[in-house]
């Protein structure tokens, strides 16, 4: 898989990490590559942080995913992008996708969650928040979805993170 590493929760997620752009003949193929694992919600991250590749993410909701991102300004991450989904759980098409998430990127920078879940609901009341990616330059990035899958290419700093998320924002 290269230099990011994944773990997901059930095969769906696996099959919409690797087949966005790819035909569905290499399924046999992905599900060798990545590793599933059944999802410990109910656990704080000091107790699942164990030898797997990447790390866990606890399930967020949509405003989690935004109180989570907000948060993590404040700690010196950039919010890179927001991944998008319209009320069929389908990714917004680019470049709507990049337009509408740089927006509220904006908002988010400008205003805090607040600004951001307004612009989101007057703006695009038909678009949904599915995940979000981090970069703590120069070198860690974090991608974070809802149903908990979670990629970094730097796994300490993911269970860092994590924990520190975890405590500051009491995510379920």
């Amino acid at each position: 898989m290269g230099a990011m590493q994944a773990v997901v929760h059930d095969v769906r997620d696996a099959l919409s990490i690797h087949f966005d752009g790819f035909s569905l003949e290499r399924a046999n193929e992905v599900a060798r590559e990545v590793e599933i694992i059944p999802n410990p919600r109910s656990l704080p991250p000091s107790v699942i942080a164990r030898e797997v590749p990447g790390g866990f993410a606890p399930q967020l909701t949509p405003p989690e995913i935004i109180r989570l991102a907000d948060w993590a300004t404040g700690q010196g991450w950039r919010i890179n992008r927001f991944q998008l989904v319209d009320r069929r759980m389908s990714l917004l098409p680019e470049p709507e996708q990049s337009e509408v998430s740089s927006e509220l990127v904006e908002a988010i920078r400008d205003g805090g969650s607040y600004r951001m879940q307004i612009a989101l609901q007057d703006h695009y009341p038909g678009v949904f928040i599915n995940g979000v990616q981090l970069i703590l330059y120069p070198r860690i990035t974090i991608d974070i979805r809802h149903r908990g899958v979670l990629f970094s290419n730097d796994p300490e700093e993911l269970n860092t993170f994590l924990r520190a998320a975890w405590k500051a924002l009491r995510l379920s």
